[in-house]
């Protein structure tokens, strides 16, 4: 798979629909994140009652498959997903199969209520269950995996890597809001790794750049909507990327 730069609009709940992802022009945007099952979506109605903001379907499934549709041939997309069973990584990962593009395992969210319902973080404190899910998906569609750093982060990423993921999106916040770029790089070595968090300014991006194969994004193109725009100013970040990802996974990834 070929990306036109080396940007990534990184997934913001109840804020990145296909509309949204479409109007940016990184290189690799990412849907959601979504909730797969019925377990995960009422962890999120809960989110939404205390305030945060969250996609809320009826239907979890034809919700996800309604906006991967919009997108699909138009963007090179993943679809950031949390859920509280196996099976409903499996469903949105044979949408991904089907509109082609990949599938990004949240074990990254923090909020109480999906811990709970066993998504997000509670997956990097049980590395197994990560491992069965990544490995499931990774026979039906291209697989990445959403981190959050943390004391086992690196590896938890070697874990994903050997399950076959094709890439490691982490978030490397630390106390302070500052970022690891360290542990970034470490991860970097062991596949393709997508850094995230600090990224607020060209020179931080190029910083990111230096220690991850891709930079991502997310709340700096809330206070400015043509954050990545001013990013592709650096030849650095403005040239294209290309991965490996097994074709015969899916029947429609040619088209992104």
């Amino acid at each position: 798979m070929r990306i036109s730069n080396r940007l990534v609009l990184s997934a913001m709940a109840g804020i990145n629909n296909a509309e949204f992802c479409m109007s940016f022009p990184a290189g690799l945007v990412i849907l959601g994140g979504f909730n797969a099952d019925l377990m995960a979506m009422e962890a999120a109605r809960k989110v939404v009652a205390r305030g945060r903001k969250e996609f809320l379907f009826d239907s979890p499934i034809e919700g996800i498959e309604s906006e991967v549709a919009k997108i699909s041939g138009r963007k090179v997309f993943a679809v950031n997903v949390r859920s509280s069973s196996l099976n409903g990584f499996l469903d949105v990962a044979d949408i991904v199969r089907r509109y082609g593009g990949i599938v990004e395992i949240n074990a990254h969210c923090r909020q109480p209520e999906l811990i709970e319902a066993k998504c997000g973080m509670w997956l990097m404190k049980h590395p197994k269950d990560l491992f069965t899910i990544v490995k499931e998906t990774s026979a039906i569609a291209p697989t990445g995996v959403k981190l959050r750093n943390s004391e086992n982060c690196v590896e938890v990423a070697k874990l994903a890597f050997e399950a076959g993921a094709v890439y490691v999106h982490v978030d490397a916040m630390i106390p302070g809001g500052l970022c690891d770029f360290e542990v970034v790089k470490r991860i970097s070595q062991l596949g393709i790794t997508i850094g995230n968090n600090s990224v607020n300014s060209l020179e931080m991006a190029e910083k990111m750049a230096e220690v991850a194969h891709l930079v991502s994004a997310a709340r700096a193109v809330l206070k400015d909507r043509f954050f990545f725009h001013k990013l592709l100013i650096s030849p650095k970040l403005a040239e294209p990327f290309e991965f490996s990802i097994d074709l015969r996974k899916t029947d429609q990834i040619s088209k992104a």
